[in-house]
């Protein structure tokens, strides 16, 4: 019996789940009024303080500053949603991720995937290209976007490139620096994952269903191609106004530089670690909804 609940809680629930994935995907207008947002627990993971100069020269620990924003987006989105989540089924839905997908505990995870993978000659090597003083240029740069100055200087270089297009090359060389940074690839599968476990969540939450990881690719492989380009054309468009006075010749040391394998890699691992932490998260909520299922 108990076996024949759980086979009908993890039938796929793709018609729900596609209603909530539309649902999300609607422009929807911010509420002023906020929730309790609970305590924030700390990592079940020890924290390896080693790696902090790394995931901060990287970009690494400024896209995980901003899971606390895109979680109470995300939640503040579900609020005007007509599916009858009550306040307090919206606190329980940010407890979970931050007792389970805390940044703190990413970044623990992230630490232990690199101790048991990097060696220490790779740990070594990587100093050494973090050691490049355009990575510290660029950190400066992009921290000056957060001025209300900059950003409207940067909105008036757009429209005049709208008259003066940029050349092809310099365009496609900037891409290529986006690409070889790899902080667009982990901020869009932070925010993929963040929106698939969310409905991972309110599937659990709201219905006691179990939804296949197949089932969450499947209904947000759009939403993760529209992500990603997003993300790609805000960081072209930010490099065309920051990088304007960095000759061709020196971004293309720049790409040169971040194309060693052992930057590459060091983003590579930082990315699955991130996914694989979410993935686990989930197989935990799947593992909870069957003991319900089995108690009942």
């Amino acid at each position: 019996m108990a076996q024949s609940k759980a086979r009908r809680a993890e039938q796929p629930c793709g018609r729900w789940i596609a209603v909530l994935v539309c649902a999300l995907l609607m422009p929807i207008a911010t509420s002023s009024q906020a929730y309790d947002q609970g305590s924030q627990p700390p990592p079940t993971t020890a924290y390896n303080s080693q790696w902090e100069p790394y995931f901060a020269a990287t970009g690494v620990s400024a896209i995980l500053t901003e899971f606390h924003h895109l979680i109470a987006q995300e939640i503040d989105n579900l609020s005007h949603i007509p599916m009858g989540l009550t306040t307090a089924e919206l606190t329980q839905i940010r407890a979970r991720f931050m007792a389970e997908l805390h940044p703190r505990q990413l970044k623990a995870n992230m630490s232990q995937a690199l101790k048991q993978q990097l060696s220490l000659q790779e740990q070594s090597e990587l100093a050494q290209v973090l050691e490049a003083k355009f990575l510290r240029q660029l950190q400066r740069l992009e921290a000056e976007l957060a001025q209300t100055e900059v950003r409207r200087a940067m909105r008036s270089y757009q429209w005049t490139l709208k008259n003066r297009t940029p050349l092809p090359a310099r365009v496609a060389l900037l891409d290529d620096l986006n690409v070889s940074l790899g902080q667009s690839a982990l901020e869009a599968e932070l925010k993929v994952e963040l929106r698939k476990h969310l409905l991972a969540v309110i599937a659990t939450i709201k219905g006691g269903e179990v939804v296949p990881e197949g089932l969450l690719d499947q209904q947000l492989a759009n939403y993760r191609d529209e992500v990603a380009l997003q993300i790609s054309d805000n960081a072209r468009a930010a490099y065309l106004y920051l990088l304007k006075q960095v000759p061709s010749s020196e971004l293309r040391n720049w790409v040169s530089v971040l194309n060693e394998p052992v930057y590459s890699r060091f983003m590579t691992i930082c990315q699955q670690t991130l996914s694989e932490s979410f993935r686990y998260a989930r197989r935990e909520l799947v593992a909870e909804a069957r003991l319900v299922m089995n108690a009942n």
